[in-house]
């Protein structure tokens, strides 16, 4: 029984290794990963450091599962940015398109995909960390909305009386300023 689980782990983590990222799974033809990484290296060159982003390599896509669409759209979208740094040589901008595709876009494609009222219950979705479609539960509703209905009215109930206050102030202000010109 230890042997299959190790042999299971094994595989586990060769697979973890040799899986590309949703970005990389579609259009082998576009060669984005070979991109990438050219475009990184010229990064590291120009700027003596040893990473060109924040999010280095194909591993850090496997926190993401997005609908299929969404994942043929930012292929594409990737592909069209790495056209425009290679023709204009702005290797520079790699950096900040790559950090923003991790830390905005990818985040919001998988919670339109993974969030009510798309998702119901489970969905099937590309699961970024294997490259293939996969049937996933739901995100839960408080990651998806954090703030429940209760605090929002709080909020508001809270934003609007202060605006209020402050418009009669403003009014009590003006008219005194008024009365005394007179």
């Amino acid at each position: 029984m230890d042997r299959m689980w190790l042999l299971q782990f094994l595989s586990f983590i060769l697979l973890l290794l040799s899986c590309s990222g949703c970005v990389f799974c579609t259009h082998p033809e576009k060669n984005l990963k070979e991109r990438f990484n050219k475009l990184c290296q010229e990064y590291k060159e120009a700027t003596n450091t040893t990473s060109c982003t924040r999010y280095p390599g194909p591993n850090n896509f496997n926190q993401f599962w997005l609908d299929e669409d969404d994942v043929f759209t930012i292929t594409e979208k990737t592909h069209r940015v790495f056209r425009v740094l290679e023709i204009t040589r702005d290797h520079f901008r790699i950096s900040a398109y790559w950090d923003w595709l991790h830390e905005v876009k990818l985040v919001e494609y998988m919670k339109s995909a993974l969030c009510p009222p798309l998702c119901t219950d489970t969905r099937i979705v590309y699961n970024c960390s294997v490259c293939q479609l996969q049937r996933t539960g739901c995100l839960r509703e408080e990651i998806c909305y954090p703030v429940t209905p209760a605090e929002a009215m709080w909020n508001i109930v809270i934003c609007s009386t202060l605006f209020i206050a402050l418009g009669i102030i403003v009014f009590t202000v003006e008219y005194w300023r008024a009365e005394k010109t007179e």
